[in-house]
């Protein structure tokens, strides 16, 4: 399943990913999310809180040059 959110344009993303991935997760009656972010949402606090609820996760960082 695919899943998306749309929020207005003066919400920082980065508080968003636990509670849509557990929005997401309710609405498709999912047991183990996975979830697939950009670099937007990575943050320590985001990746202990998926860490901590045992969401697999794949998250998209930029290397530097």
């Amino acid at each position: 399943m695919i899943g998306y959110e749309i929020y207005e344009g003066n919400t920082f993303e980065g508080l968003t990913l636990i509670l849509f991935v557990e929005k997401i997760s309710k609405k498709f009656h999912l047991d183990k999310p996975v979830d697939i972010a950009d670099s937007g949402l990575i943050s320590t606090k985001n990746i202990e809180a998926l860490e901590e609820k045992g969401y697999e996760y794949f998250l998209g960082a930029r290397t530097k040059n």
